[in-house]
């Protein structure tokens, strides 16, 4: 998203190869000045669901879109542009990789991987119909289903032996970004076609909520499902092998700026409890990470997403600050080695850290 402005006048971006040695070029530069002082690199960040905001329904930049998909853009395809994008950015990512390990790793003793955005989907009833949509929208967003190859055809790029060879273990870590799940139902009035874009292609429906209504675009709701979690690491350890990841984003979007955010803090501790059991269960999980330290400007929803352990009042010359509960919750929690056990309904007891 975040690209210097010369590169998209120039030869737009990453729907061009062109992209992938600049950004290698950009990524030497990075090792060599910062390398000494960083033990994980991540390259990439959540390529899989940019490729729907930037280059389909062109909602953030650049902007790039074609109608029906997309409504306000003037250049753009959206059938075609969102695969090119996954496609260079795994390419560049690969391409960073190769040259850390090849002239940096061994010096600066770093890891590097990349960041997917997650989402874990569940079929919306028992149909068959409904449990092959919400597997092939698993299987869209994290992989290079035989589904998507055939509805896609000449539109999803192929991976030359070379770039192949590339791409194959270019990481020594997975970064997951993850806050919610959602329903899916087979659309059966998608058609499949050479004008599709990617949700087209992948024919299915989707709900934030069970009773929200279906949309054939991707918008995750804010519902609460600490066992999605749980879903993802194990679907990643089944497709991929054992795999390292990093909880990169896990946070909870508040209603308004209110410093009394008990549902934060159950938010909080359910996921954590999520991720140990995931980890109980022969995930090798890393890390995690709570989004956010403060309330920020976030891509979707501006300055009214309140994220953040500590409150922002923006309105403010000064951008006030006030810690939230959660954020002396949390405090808490690590500061006194705090556990957390779970049982099999997601009842939470948390030892040593006081709500």
């Amino acid at each position: 998203m975040d690209l210097p402005q010369i590169i998209e006048d120039e030869y737009s971006g990453w729907v061009s190869p062109k992209i992938i040695d600049d950004f290698t070029a950009y990524a030497d530069l990075c090792f060599r000045e910062f390398g000494d002082r960083v033990a994980h690199w991540t390259t990439v960040l959540q390529p899989n669901i940019i490729a729907q905001g930037c280059y389909d329904t062109g909602s953030l930049p650049p902007n790039r879109c074609s109608y029906p998909y997309g409504t306000d853009c003037t250049v753009g395809n959206s059938t075609t542009e969102p695969y090119l994008f996954v496609h260079h950015s795994l390419l560049a990512h690969s391409s960073a990789v190769r040259l850390y390990r090849e002239k940096y790793q061994a010096t600066q003793k770093g890891t590097i991987g990349l960041n997917i955005y997650t989402l874990w989907f569940y079929p919306f009833t028992d149909s068959a119909e409904d449990i092959d949509a919400a597997e092939r929208a698993n299987s869209f967003l994290y992989d290079y289903p035989e589904t998507m190859r055939k509805v896609a055809g000449s539109r999803l790029p192929s991976f030359s032996n070379n770039e192949s060879e590339l791409v194959i273990n270019a990481l020594d870590f997975i970064g997951l970004n993850h806050y919610t799940s959602v329903y899916v139902s087979n659309n059966a009035d998608a058609v499949e076609g050479p004008l599709d874009d990617f949700t087209a292609d992948m024919a299915t429906l989707f709900r934030g909520n069970k009773n929200d209504p279906p949309t054939p675009l991707l918008r995750p709701g804010r519902m609460v499902d600490p066992q999605g979690l749980e879903h993802i690491l194990g679907y990643f350890q089944a497709t991929y092998g054992n795999l390292s990841f990093y909880i990169q984003e896990n946070g909870y979007k508040g209603a308004d700026g209110n410093l009394n955010d008990v549902e934060r803090i159950g938010y909080l501790a359910k996921y954590m409890a999520s991720t140990l059991k995931a980890i109980r269960n022969g995930a090798d999980v890393k890390g995690y990470s709570v989004w956010s330290f403060m309330d920020l400007y976030e891509i979707w929803g501006g300055y009214k997403s309140h994220y953040g352990l500590v409150a922002v009042d923006f309105n403010t010359s000064g951008r006030r600050r006030q810690l939230r509960h959660s954020a002396r919750w949390y405090s808490d929690f690590l500061k006194n080695n705090a556990e957390i056990e779970v049982d099999a309904d997601f009842g939470i007891t948390i030892s040593h850290a006081q709500l």
